[in-house]
């Protein structure tokens, strides 16, 4: 049975969205678009009219791209004002000691008995890992032989006022929302493998006013964390310093950010003329540095205050927020001295680097709904728990290649 999934992430800057045809067999993204966003501050809605608007824009340009009339969709929502509780569950199995689907969504279930306060409800729940029997680890315990069955869960909590209001803005704009997503988390669908599985592996997604940090050990999320600083601080310093307006800021920035060490090499003395602008490169380059390092020491102390500063293998940095800028990972590898990769639009061959988020929603969209409940799979609906199956199966063109593009990094 054919179906489509529309993942939809809201960032404080740009709305992405990416539209995959589906089957059993079969995963492919065959559309992707992006457009401004509005009434998003820090994460938070701040005005639901206006993020309306902006939701029914994005809705209407994928649907007129793809020319597929959804009404639903798997949306992606930034971690400001979330926490990540890691929890286990148990599921004693039948008196033939055989592991069946029952078994597997009690354990879950049982995964997801947390506590919670009064204005809060859970986003978002997956399985990492399950445990047979108290000692063997295994994704798919399915079949297996073994009298008790333990699932290991990150589950993601919220409050209940921002996922209502998420709710209510999907609701004006005709889509009715199948699951919440935690935006950042799935980058995990391009980058986690065989390869990073004894290996500890820091996200860092830059957006304009966020930057968001997921921690995973043995390819299992283990800290979550955002700060409220992004690519719009160095967007207001350039206009300071450079007695410019915002909007010329930013155009500056978006012209001379992948390059702007080398123009300052060949006119270290000077300006630069942009459109009716002239601009000290000098001024821009020093403007631009001291920025970065401040973003880059708040993340080095939020990750040591976390305790895992020591423990993290590589780091991989995502988002126009910082790796739009030459040389950025310089900055990190000096300040944390970790291994550092920069994935940009251009190596992703995108228009824009925010669509990757999207594609990473319609992706974990697609393995949630290929779990081994085949009976939820062919009505459609959506199951939120993460155990993918280990298969060979075809897989969207676009998804190899941005794998290919990490395993070259190794």
């Amino acid at each position: 049975m054919q179906r489509t999934i529309v993942g939809i992430d809201i960032g404080n800057d740009n709305i992405s969205a990416s539209v995959a045809k589906v089957s059993e067999n079969d995963f492919e993204v065959i559309c992707s678009v992006y457009t401004p966003s509005k009434g998003l501050s820090k994460g938070k809605i701040i005005n639901l009219n206006d993020l309306t608007v902006s939701l029914k824009k994005c809705v209407d340009e994928i649907k007129k791209e793809s020319n597929i009339n959804f009404t639903s969709a798997f949306i992606g929502i930034s971690s400001s004002s979330t926490r990540l509780v890691k929890t286990k569950g148990v599921a004693l199995s039948t008196s033939l000691n055989l592991i069946t689907p029952t078994e597997i969504k009690e354990a879950i279930s049982d995964a997801e008995k947390i506590e919670l306060a009064s204005d809060e409800v859970i986003i978002d729940a997956f399985t990492e890992s399950f445990c047979i029997d108290d000692s063997t680890i295994v994704e798919d315990p399915l079949a297996m032989k073994a009298s008790k069955l333990q699932a290991n869960c990150s589950v993601i909590v919220g409050k209940s006022e921002l996922i209502n209001s998420y709710r209510n803005a999907f609701r004006l704009s005709g889509i009715n929302i199948e699951g919440i997503y935690i935006n950042n988390l799935e980058l995990r669908k391009i980058i986690l493998n065989e390869k990073t599985i004894k290996e500890n592996v820091l996200i860092v997604d830059a957006g304009a006013e966020v930057i968001e940090i997921a921690l995973y050990k043995n390819n299992e999320l283990e800290y979550l964390s955002s700060l409220p600083v992004g690519g719009q601080n160095v967007t207001k310093d350039i206009a300071i310093c450079l007695g410019i307006q915002e909007e010329q800021a930013e155009q500056v920035k978006q012209n001379y950010s992948e390059n702007y060490k080398t123009l300052y090499r060949e006119h270290s003395i000077g300006t630069l003329k942009a459109e009716s602008l002239e601009i000290d490169i000098k001024l821009f380059k020093d403007v631009v540095e001291s920025r970065i390092e401040e973003i880059v020491t708040l993340i080095k102390k939020d990750i040591k205050e976390s305790g895992y500063l020591n423990e993290i293998s590589n780091i991989y940095i995502f988002g126009n927020g910082l790796a739009m800028f030459q040389d950025v990972k310089y900055f990190f590898e000096d300040k944390m001295r970790k291994k550092t990769i920069i994935v940009t639009k251009n190596q992703l061959e995108l228009q824009n680097s925010c669509i990757i988020n999207s594609i990473g929603i319609v992706k974990d969209a697609y393995d949630r709904l290929k779990l081994i409940y085949e009976d939820s799979y062919d009505n459609g609906s959506n199951i939120n728990h993460d155990n993918e199956i280990n298969n060979k199966k075809k897989k969207s063109g676009l998804i190899r290649n941005f794998k290919r593009l990490i395993d070259d990094f190794f």
